[in-house]
């Protein structure tokens, strides 16, 4: 039993010690969402490079222009792609196959390293 002479040390909750613990949590969680974002977009551009060489200019068939709508429809939403998609859609809508103008495949060329770039 404590004597009545003692002199008991005065209690205080100090708090600050958990906000700190807790600042420092969140700031942890967001810098590793950052980390995990930027990897994301750097591992998406790789595929997306990847996508673009599979691509076989050597014989330009209605195939390659499917395969370059999908990929950059999936890659890049923009006005040039759209006008670029407007371009393409006669060959590849055509019954009849058309062969693919030189000026239809550079276009999707310089397309490419725009936006790889």
């Amino acid at each position: 039993m404590p004597n009545i002479n003692d002199i008991e040390p005065i209690i205080t909750n100090n708090f600050s010690i958990y906000i700190y613990l807790f600042l420092s949590l969140v700031v942890a969680i967001l810098v590793t969402l950052l980390v995990l974002f930027f990897r994301y977009r750097k591992s998406k551009k790789v595929a997306c490079k990847n996508l673009y060489e599979s691509l076989d200019f050597s014989n330009p068939t209605k195939e390659l222009l499917y395969q370059f709508t999908v990929i950059a429809k999936e890659q890049n939403s923009s006005p040039k792609l759209e006008a670029l998609l407007q371009e393409l859609e006669p060959y590849k809508y055509s019954q009849n196959a058309k062969v693919i103008d030189e000026e239809i495949v550079d276009k999707i060329r310089e397309f490419i390293k725009e936006d790889e770039g």
